[in-house]
C-alpha cells in the first residue's frame, strides 16, 4: 500500500508542477494578449482620427466643388451676355453698312454711330476684363483643389503605413505567442 501511496504522491506532485507551468504560461499569454489589444486599440484610434481628417477634407472638396459649379454658372451667364453683345454688335455693323452705302453725306449721323460703337467696344473690353478676372479665379481654385488632392494622397499613404505597421506588430506578437507555446513542455 505504501508503494501505491508513494506513487500517488509522486503523480500529484508532478500534476502540481505541471499546473504551475500551465498557470505561468497562461499568465504570460494573458499579458501578451493585453499588450496586443492595447496596440490594436491605439491603431484604431489613429485610424479614426485619420478618418475624421479625410472626411473633413472631403467636405471641403464638396464645398469647393459647389463653389466651382456656381462660378461655372456665372461664367456661362457671362458667355451668354458676351454672345448677346456680339449679336448687338453684328446688328450695328449691318446698320452701319447700310448707312454708309445710302447716307454718305450725313456725317453727323455717322459720328453718332461711331460713338455708339466706341461705347460697345468699351463694354466689350470691360466684359473681357471680367472674364480674365474670372479665369484667374478659376485657375486659383484649380490650384487649391490640386493641393487638397495632394493632401488626401499623403493621408492615404500614412494610413497604409499605419496598417503595415499594425500588421507587423500583430505578426510579431503572434510569433511570440507561438514560440512561447512551442517552448512549453508537453504533458
Amino acid at each position: 500500500m505504501s508503494k501505491g501511496l508513494s506513487d500517488l504522491e509522486s503523480r500529484v506532485s508532478t500534476l502540481e508542477d505541471q499546473m504551475r507551468i500551465a498557470t505561468s504560461d497562461a499568465a504570460e499569454a494573458l499579458v501578451l494578449a493585453r499588450a496586443a489589444d492595447r496596440d490594436v486599440s491605439n491603431v484604431h484610434a489613429a485610424v479614426r482620427a485619420n478618418q475624421h481628417v479625410i472626411n473633413a477634407l472631403r467636405q471641403t472638396q464638396l464645398e469647393q466643388g459647389a463653389k466651382l459649379n456656381r462660378l461655372d454658372a456665372k461664367v456661362d451667364n457671362l458667355v451668354g451676355v458676351v454672345a448677346e453683345q456680339g449679336l448687338v454688335l453684328s446688328e450695328h455693323t449691318a446698320t452701319l453698312a447700310q448707312h454708309t452705302a445710302t447716307l454718305k453725306d450725313q456725317s453727323t449721323t455717322l459720328a453718332q454711330h461711331t460713338a455708339t460703337l466706341k461705347e460697345h467696344s468699351a463694354t466689350l473690353a470691360e466684359h473681357g476684363q471680367k472674364l480674365d478676372s474670372l479665369s484667374d479665379k478659376v485657375g486659383s481654385l484649380d490650384a487649391r483643389v490640386d493641393s487638397l488632392d495632394s493632401r488626401v494622397d499623403a493621408l492615404d499613404a500614412k494610413l497604409a503605413e499605419k496598417f503595415d505597421s499594425l500588421d507587423k506588430k500583430i505578426d510579431s506578437r503572434f510569433a511570440e505567442v507561438v514560440a512561447l507555446l512551442q517552448q512549453r513542455p508537453e504533458s
